[in-house]
């Protein structure tokens, strides 16, 4: 019997799972591929121990959609990992984590110089042969944001013992929040507001005559136009730097200096900010260490994905290529898996016949117990996915009444009101104008252009670490994270607050 009926059939094996449900995202197989393949199994278990389990479910309905399980028994094997570290040594997690940060130096600069100059030169099998090693370096990197994002939920008890029973604040009150927030905060400035304050810093120059605009927005198209490529999103171009400095250019001198002061000054700030908490609430080191693990684990996850954006930029001229040489659409190439793509482009296979062959369902497993990746047939994949969605219990509150408030997680304080806008890809990020409310299933980098037009932002899954939480601090807008079934809830162009304060959205 193949291990992939196996697996399907076998009550003691499949059936015995219990699954957890981490989220719902607008990618294609090739993009999936990009955090969850047996490789990226491979590296967080020499990262962290253990071979990362999941469960990844490619639907090709009129709205596609990933969505994306982890065995129960795996959330607790990584939660033992995390305890025994630091059991046996306080700052024990602390020091794993930190590598990140030369690895992602590392792969940053190894993405710039290896890549050819000339993609078109290249024959199919070099062709492949680059594939290969640019996804290699992507999965090398996304193992941090994948160990947060399974992981997230070890903190978060531990943080509210410390906040609640220890030091008396009322959950999800003012004081709890900026007291968690305070002590989570990355040491380090993150590539977001590193962005922010370079178009600040060229904003002022422009102001005060010393560069033009076009100048200043091929800077930075040059420097960063490449963040918003995470799975398959187009980079900045000079043409959207020169809308971007409108804004900061309208501004007077003065607030521009103020806020680009607070940029420069960020890690004075964060540290001043977090000893004051320390001292006013008496943390002891024991308590404050667990906060900062949380505040790594949300940097390395945050930034994780920007380096495999970095990554993912040198990746499109590749793709360019093979839909030249495959006679493919973009979105075909990416319905492929990777190994599919290698074949193709190696002569062993056709990708029509491949395409033909995909039903609704394109589902995989990375299975722990024999460490390999589980295919299964469309058929299988509805079977899977009927089960997976079987195990998640999710409760409306109130469906029929509109004015009754949703209530989610407050992953950023505060209050907005606008009208809806429905964003379940980012191929629909241009219908997001200022002042709007970006809702999504779940946000990552490929989003950020209308996140920076957003008055607030709320998810379907996620978490404080997910990555429209950690966008949400750092551009100080409300964003409430976890509100289930949002997306159907609401109707695009609805009028609504955004009670972030209290982690509720309602209709007006």
């Amino acid at each position: 019997m193949p291990i992939s009926e196996l697996i399907v059939n076998n009550p003691y094996v499949f059936k015995n799972l219990r699954f957890v449900k981490l989220g719902r995202w607008a990618t294609y197989p090739a993009d999936v591929e990009l955090w969850h393949t047996e490789h990226t199994s491979n590296y967080f278990e020499e990262y962290f121990g253990i071979w990362k389990e999941i469960l990844a479910i490619c639907v090709f309905d009129k709205e596609y959609s990933n969505h994306m399980y982890v065995p129960e028994s795996f959330v607790k094997q990584l939660h033992s990992f995390i305890a025994n570290v630091t059991a046996h040594d306080r700052r024990g997690l602390e020091k794993i984590l930190m590598k990140f940060y030369d690895e992602k130096e590392l792969i940053k600069k190894e993405a710039s110089q290896t890549y050819p100059k000339n993609v078109s030169a290249l024959d199919n099998n070099k062709l492949a042969e680059v594939y290969i090693h640019n996804r290699d370096l992507a999965h090398r990197i996304v193992v941090y944001d994948q160990f947060t994002w399974i992981a997230e939920n070890y903190w978060i008890p531990l943080m509210d013992e410390i906040l609640v029973q220890k030091l008396g604040l009322k959950k999800d009150s003012p004081e709890y929040s900026q007291a968690l927030f305070a002590l989570t905060k990355p040491q380090n400035i993150s590539t977001t507001l590193e962005e922010k304050r370079a178009v600040i810093e060229l904003a002022l120059q422009i102001k005060k005559g010393l560069k033009e605009k076009v100048q200043a927005a091929q800077q930075l198209a040059a420097q960063y136009g490449w963040m918003p490529v995470l799975a398959y999103g187009l980079p900045w171009d000079e043409k959207k730097y020169v809308q971007e400095l409108e804004g900061p250019c309208n501004r007077d001198i003065a607030s521009l200096t103020k806020e680009l002061t607070l940029l420069q000054d960020y890690t004075t700030v964060r540290n001043r900010d977090l000893e004051v908490i320390v001292g006013k609430y008496g943390i002891s080191s024991n308590d404050l260490q667990i906060f900062i693990d949380f505040g790594l684990a949300i940097d390395t996850r945050n930034e994780a994905e920007y380096v495999a954006s970095f990554v993912g930029f040198y990746l499109l001229p590749l793709y360019d290529e093979m839909i030249k040489r495959l006679q493919l659409s973009i979105t075909d190439l990416r319905t492929l898996c990777a190994d599919e793509i290698v074949a193709c482009l190696r002569g062993e296979a056709n990708p029509q016949e491949i395409l033909a062959r995909k039903g609704r369902i394109c589902a995989w497993l990375l299975y722990g117990k024999t460490k390999q990746r589980i295919n299964f047939t469309p058929e299988q994949g509805e079977e899977v996915f009927a089960f997976a969605e079987g195990q998640q219990s999710v409760r409306l509150d109130n469906p029929v009444d509109p004015s009754v408030a949703r209530r989610g997680i407050t992953a950023s304080r505060g209050k907005a009101q606008g009208r809806v806008k429905l964003v379940p890809s980012p191929d629909e990020n241009y219908k997001v104008e200022e002042g709007d409310i970006l809702f999504a299933y779940s946000t990552m980098v490929d989003n950020l252009p209308a996140m920076k037009k957003a008055a607030a932002f709320v998810t379907e899954s996620g978490g404080l670490t997910c990555h429209a939480a950690v966008v949400a601090r750092e551009f100080g807008v409300p964003c409430i994270v976890g509100l289930k079934n949002a997306m159907s809830l609401f109707k695009e162009g609805d009028m609504v607050e955004v009670d972030a304060d209290n982690g509720m959205v309602r209709k007006l």
